[in-house]
């Protein structure tokens, strides 16, 4: 959920929001690379059953803004 709502941004993208996006992409990146060393078993119960993008980022501290 969250990278199909990230690529709608990329097509959205302007000179007025582009750091956020571009921080989106960096925060997703590196919270990716940070739970490769996570025990993450009880999150990935709650994040497959969520479909908003702003709360699966909140479950996984990933800090994302969206518009």
């Amino acid at each position: 959920m969250l990278l199909p709502k990230m690529f709608e941004e990329f097509k959205t993208m302007n000179c007025s929001n582009s750091q956020y996006v571009f921080q989106n992409f960096e925060n997703t990146y590196n919270g990716m690379l940070r739970v490769l060393d996570e025990d993450t078993r009880k999150v990935e119960r709650k994040v497959k059953k969520e479909e908003d993008p702003v709360k699966i980022s909140d479950l996984l501290n990933f800090n994302l803004v969206f518009e």
